[in-house]
């Protein structure tokens, strides 16, 4: 995934400036334009968006070579600091984010947007097996009936351990 050319890079480096909060080289440069939902901020350049970040890196350091990402060292999706900012694979930016605690449990529970617990999965099997219907329960913990349904016959949340009657 080749950058795009990149028209003057003092403009573009304008544009990120006044799209952020400065700081010195220490600190985070905070995007406070449009964000994408990770945090990453969001840049219109030549009418494609791209990610602030990798602009930054751009304007500031050189060309992002196919295959790498732009990491953040400062672990900060929002930051656009050049000195916060290096080049690594998939791979590298995986094993960083799991040397530094950020990598989500298989459980799905260290997802900020997950609503549920392997605890609350255990109560919907209970529950079921009490005899209240998905809905009830769905009711109860305010999600939908349908993730209580696949949450219990084991088609999400597949690493609770469930006994071989629960599962069949």
């Amino acid at each position: 995934m080749n950058f795009l050319p990149i028209p003057d890079l003092p403009d573009l480096r304008e544009r990120l400036y006044r799209c952020s909060v400065l700081g010195d080289e220490d600190s985070c440069w905070i995007w406070l334009g449009t964000r994408r939902l990770s945090g990453h901020g969001a840049i219109r350049i030549a009418r494609k968006k791209v990610q602030a970040h990798r602009v930054s890196y751009v304007a500031h350091i050189g060309q992002i070579p196919d295959g790498m990402f732009v990491c953040h060292s400062c672990d900060n999706p929002p930051c656009i600091n050049p000195s916060h900012l290096f080049l690594g694979t998939a791979a590298d930016n995986s094993a960083d984010m799991a040397r530094k605690g950020r990598a989500n449990r298989p459980d799905g529970s260290a997802n900020p947007a997950a609503k549920l617990t392997p605890d609350d999965v255990l109560d919907f099997i209970r529950l079921r097996e009490q005899g209240l219907y998905y809905h009830k329960i769905a009711e109860m913990y305010g999600v939908n009936a349908e993730t209580v349904r696949r949450a219990v016959l084991g088609r999400s949340w597949k690493n609770i351990e469930r006994s071989r009657e629960e599962a069949a």
